[in-house]
């Protein structure tokens, strides 16, 4: 989670939110057509560098953050009984392979997650392409081949 997501009580309302939001409408869908959740319910920050946001930044979640809040995201799960989740970065990628995960490896490949009863889809989080804007033409290939992916089992027209 980010600063702005935080004070929205809201996931991805920030820059990445914009970037997610024009994602789904390649897809064709909307927000109001799919569940968005975080993988850790609380926002991890360090002191930041800049003095931006009440001088903290985001950080990665620890293993332990992790697992705390995993619980509550496997009731989701459980509750919502997707077809497909589609992870948004490395973070909810540990969650579902129990390491951290090189998203270099991943993004892009559909794999079965069993204790879910679910495929799963993953892509680099939005604010990658922030951060580097080379990743855009890749991750307009993977747009594409998630579009073919949900196509295929019906849940896209």
């Amino acid at each position: 989670q980010g600063h702005e997501d935080v004070i929205s009580g809201k996931a991805f309302t920030g820059e990445a939110g914009q970037y997610l939001t024009g994602f789904l409408e390649t897809l064709g869908l909307t927000r109001k057509q799919i569940y968005l959740t975080n993988t850790v319910k609380c926002r991890p920050t360090k002191p930041s560098p800049r003095g931006r946001y009440n001088r903290y930044a985001n950080r990665r979640p620890t293993a332990k953050e992790i697992a705390s809040c995993g619980s509550w995201l496997e009731k989701e799960i459980a509750l919502i009984k997707p077809r497909v989740i589609i992870t948004l970065g490395s973070i909810p990628l540990w969650k579902i392979l129990g390491k951290s995960p090189h998203m270099a490896t991943y993004h892009g490949r559909p794999f079965a997650a069993t204790q879910w009863g679910c495929a799963v889809f993953p892509l680099y989080h939005p604010a990658a392409l922030i951060y580097d804007p080379k990743k855009k033409t890749l991750y307009d290939k993977d747009l594409e081949k998630l579009k073919g992916f949900l196509r295929d089992l019906k849940l896209l027209s």
